[in-house]
């Protein structure tokens, strides 16, 4: 089994970058990326220029989780993750486009009023907690 392990995890450390550690997209993308036994080594920039990037090589970069994740399942030989099938793959691919244009959206919203994470909340939020 470890034979086969080392065949299909990818070689190298993938250098994540984002914009905080509760960026659930982020967090979608180490979930694929520790499915697929990838290395990842995450940076948190507050600063950064994309909320979210990978590099998968040496100045080679990618965003957008659906991309990050795709890129981890295919390196890690892990494919049947998104779909076994030319329509379960289009499902992932539907469903992956919902979550990145409607259901993010929400979640951040909610996420900068509970937590004072959004600058719009943050003086509620600080002023609900005094």
């Amino acid at each position: 089994v470890k034979q086969e392990e080392a065949k299909t995890a990818p070689k190298h450390t993938f250098k994540l970058v984002t914009d905080s550690l509760s960026n659930q997209m982020a967090i979608a993308s180490l979930i694929v990326a520790d499915l697929t036994k990838s290395q990842v080594e995450t940076t948190v920039d507050p600063k950064a220029a994309t909320n979210l990037s990978v590099e998968t090589s040496p100045g080679i970069k990618l965003s957008e989780a659906f991309a990050i994740a795709s890129y981890f399942a295919r390196e890690g030989h892990k494919d049947n993750l998104l779909g076994k099938s030319t329509f379960a793959q289009s499902q992932v691919e539907q469903y992956a486009a919902f979550a990145a244009s409607s259901l993010m959206n929400t979640v951040r919203l909610i996420e900068g009023a509970s937590f004072g994470t959004n600058k719009v909340y943050k003086e509620a939020f600080d002023k609900a907690r005094a």
